[in-house]
């Protein structure tokens, strides 16, 4: 076969890309920023690249004629803070009944570095769906108050009337006032923060649990590997520490630390970590390595993994031993997004 054939053959094969409009493709930027605010990843904005927007807007072609109202009442001079907020939280809405949030926010993720796809990949859809099984009056609230520092929201929207041509509706006159005061009523009372919270899944299925939510200063007891069920106590919110290193600390759910004793290097059922620390010190910091398979080893910053002792499934001792220096199937953790109650890995 010469290569002008095989190069025709490739071409042939692949799948035909569809043709978006300016129309399209503005909003587009629209769709992105909401799935930026939903998963408190507005930074990620200012540096998105333009085939991401295609991927997006591909993703959510089927139903970008019913978002037209919706982007047309953002781009409103009159539109409030919080109606602008309660348009990101029905655009979701309009996406997620068209079935399409999957392959949109996977549009979304797959764009991410590994950095960023730790932060708002791996629970962002989670944190999504969490919220539309609300009535979206917190979530607003939220968004609102996002929505101070990020203008291109409204920006975009008005690029998308602009090229689409869109109709601004009628908005009812002394609406803002109310509007703005139920703001400052809700803002605060999201169930659902802004922060890359996961269960922490062990090679077996088991997750880790952070007994008593934490604050645990008996090694030994601290944490466990036989829950199946993710609870408040199965919650584990990664705090970002340094990017080059990709070092992160685990904050537990009453907000203590989880501590790697010594720095690893420990295999006694009594000693290897515990989580009664309220501040970030060097045995709090841990590397995630991540694997070709989507997995992660957890590495003290000593340079030693934590194993899940026969893979999970321990209420005893010994549970987690810091002294591995090699990775293998009991030293590999899977980061699953979720709110309490709604995971069970059983």
């Amino acid at each position: 076969m010469t290569e002008i054939n095989r190069q025709q053959r490739d071409d042939n094969s692949r799948e035909p890309k569809i043709s978006l409009s300016d129309c399209q493709l503005a909003a587009g930027h629209v769709v992105y920023d909401v799935i930026v605010l939903a998963v408190g990843a507005v930074a990620l904005r200012a540096r998105v690249s333009e085939a991401t927007i295609e991927a997006v807007t591909t993703s959510a072609v089927p139903v970008l004629t019913e978002l037209e109202s919706t982007i047309a009442m953002i781009a409103a001079s009159g539109s409030t803070t919080l109606q602008r907020a309660q348009g990101v939280f029905q655009i979701l809405r309009t996406i997620s009944d068209g079935g399409l949030l999957p392959a949109v926010f996977d549009a979304f993720a797959n764009s991410l570095s590994w950095w960023d796809a730790v932060l708002y990949g791996v629970g962002g859809i989670a944190t999504i769906l969490a919220a539309l099984a609300t009535d979206g009056i917190a979530f607003a609230a939220e968004i609102a108050a996002l929505l101070a520092t990020f203008g291109l929201l409204v920006s975009d929207s008005v690029d998308a009337v602009t090229a689409c041509g869109f109709t601004p509706p009628a908005l009812a006159v002394g609406e803002k006032q109310e509007q703005e005061q139920a703001v400052s009523l809700a803002a605060g009372s999201n169930p659902f923060p802004f922060e890359p919270q996961f269960a922490i899944c062990t090679y077996g299925g088991y997750l880790l649990t952070a007994v008593n939510g934490g604050n645990i200063n008996t090694p030994g007891a601290a944490i466990v590997t036989n829950a199946t069920v993710f609870g408040h106590n199965e919650k584990f919110t990664i705090v970002p520490i340094d990017q080059t290193k990709k070092t992160f600390a685990l904050q537990t759910f009453n907000g203590n630390y989880v501590t790697a004793v010594n720095g690893g290097g420990q295999s006694c059922s009594t000693c290897p970590i515990n989580t009664n620390l309220k501040v970030i010190g060097q045995t709090e910091v841990f590397v995630l390595e991540q694997r070709m398979d989507g997995t992660f080893g957890l590495l003290t910053t000593s340079g030693y993994l934590l194993t899940a002792v026969k893979g999970g499934g321990v209420g005893g001792v010994p549970v987690i031993r810091t002294d591995s220096t090699t990775i293998g199937n009991f030293e590999t953790f899977t980061l699953v997004g979720g709110q309490a109650g709604t995971l069970n890995v059983s």
